[in-house]
């Protein structure tokens, strides 16, 4: 289980705290009808997988239905 408290900022340099806390709101979801994309792309190791994860978990925790 992936969850935002356990991603380390400091080993994922290239991605910036700005856009966690983007995510964290999840007003991406709400946006329009069918919601915004989120796309994440970046080298191999970066935390993509681990953020994207969270981003499930959280939306699942909120009543939401993922993919």
């Amino acid at each position: 289980m992936k969850r935002l408290a356990d991603f380390d900022l400091g080993q994922a340099p290239t991605i910036r705290a700005e856009t966690v806390a983007m995510l964290a709101q999840g007003s991406f979801i709400e946006a329009g009808e069918a919601g915004e994309s989120v796309v994440l792309l970046r080298d191999s190791g970066t935390g993509k997988t681990h953020l994207l994860i969270w981003m499930g978990v959280a939306a699942c925790e909120a009543g939401r239905r993922v993919r």
